[in-house]
């Protein structure tokens, strides 16, 4: 029973950090000024949503024999992490749009020696 467990958060941080990879690909599709680039490449990826899983499975399942990760760790964290990109890509992308761009800029540093946010007035 241990190994079950042990498989499962192995799986779940993989996610988890194509999940976080997702969300640094995500903020630079929302926040790229040319358009035509950003809807071109969020199509690209929102288009692997509209597949259903059924019909990918029989591809993959040839796909995933030949290197031999057919039943192996590997192989299922390959698919799993190629399944959760595209629904992550997608709602990432949608959330960032939504913030007002001056939440995600930088702001300069203070100058040193001077309260953080506040004018050196002395």
């Amino acid at each position: 029973m241990p190994h079950g467990y042990a498989v499962t958060l192995l799986v779940a941080a993989v996610n988890a950090l194509s999940i976080g990879v997702c969300t640094s690909a995500a903020y630079v599709l929302a926040r790229t000024p040319t358009r035509v680039f950003q809807q071109l490449v969020l199509m690209c990826f929102v288009a692997g949503m509209f597949v259903p899983t059924q019909v990918i499975l029989i591809p993959v399942i040839f796909v995933l024999r030949g290197p031999g990760l057919m039943g192996t760790l590997p192989g299922l964290i390959l698919f799993l992490t190629a399944t959760t990109i595209p629904f992550a890509l997608f709602g990432f992308v949608g959330s960032i749009r939504m913030l007002p761009g001056h939440w995600t800029k930088r702001r300069p540093s203070p100058a040193p020696g001077t309260p953080c946010g506040g004018s050196s007035s002395r």
